[in-house]
């Protein structure tokens, strides 16, 4: 997923009548263009996940009068969605070089292994950076470890901390922001993505009715930062994860939840605070 190289095989997939249905990444036909063979996809945009990043880091800088020096951890080059990740985050810092500068970047290729010497050896040519970038949280522990072994991890209150914005707001993401050592991650709707697209394929497969008018779902991206992190729905699941895993409620949320009822007959089930993007009229 997230690179064209798995289109022909979708394509045959979908020539023998077996839907496909992605979220987060998907399969593409060209770079940034989705598969035509793919019947539906949820996430959130990727450009946008990494302008959220972006903005936090441009508003923390600005507010404390300092440069921020930032050593970039991509996830992997050839990777379309650490491309447009990338390319978000730049949108918004690039036009500000006396505020920001990414003086390096190297792959993490989303793995532990790769994340921690490429921000270990980068730390140690590079003592001024007081800023890291990564594309996913998946490869966080390595960036934190590295932190650890230079001598550079501190907690959020120390003037040496280092500011620390992922992506993902995953459950790796949750702790390290709660124990003070990450600042941010920009939510890719862990829990949302999947109950989403399931919803859609019941409705396809199961029910038989169409889902081309969400065939591109686009979920909002959220910043997930100390200051929200037990009030937002991800903070609130991995609080509690694994706790009641199995037995979330499947909420309302852009597209309608699979019924054969009337949907005007079915009560609507928003995730709380997030009442306006429940889908309506509810069909």
């Amino acid at each position: 997923m997230g690179t064209t190289e798995t289109n022909p095989v979708c394509g045959k997939v979908a020539a023998a009548g077996i839907p496909i249905f992605t979220w987060d990444n998907t399969v593409y036909e060209a770079e940034g263009v989705m598969s035509r063979h793919v019947a539906a996809h949820c996430s959130p945009d990727m450009v946008e996940v990494g302008q959220t990043c972006g903005n936090f880091v441009l508003d923390y800088w600005t507010a404390k009068g300092e440069k921020g020096i930032v050593f970039e951890v991509w996830g992997a080059p050839w990777h379309v969605v650490a491309k447009l990740r990338h390319e978000g985050f730049h949108e918004i810092v690039d036009p500000y070089p006396d505020v920001i500068q990414v003086i390096q970047s190297a792959p993490g290729d989303w793995t532990n292994a790769f994340s921690l010497p490429a921000v270990e050896d980068a730390l140690m040519a590079n003592p001024e950076i007081n800023t890291i970038f990564e594309h996913s949280d998946v490869y966080s522990r390595g960036v934190i470890e590295a932190m650890e072994m230079s001598d550079r991890l501190f907690p959020r209150d120390d003037p040496n901390h280092i500011l620390f914005a992922s992506i993902d707001a995953g459950v790796q993401a949750y702790g390290y922001i709660r124990d003070g050592y990450m600042d941010c991650s920009s939510e890719i709707s862990n829990y949302k993505m999947p109950i989403t697209t399931w919803k859609l394929l019941y409705t396809y497969v199961c029910l038989g009715q169409p889902v081309s008018k969400y065939r591109n779902t686009r979920l909002p991206a959220h910043l997930m930062e100390a200051d929200n992190i037990n009030v937002g729905l991800a903070g609130v699941i991995w609080r509690d994860y694994p706790g009641e895993y199995d037995y979330w409620p499947i909420y309302d949320y852009l597209v309608p939840t699979p019924t054969k009822l009337d949907p005007a007959a079915v009560p609507p089930n928003p995730i709380p605070g997030e009442e306006s993007l429940a889908p309506k009229p509810r069909r």
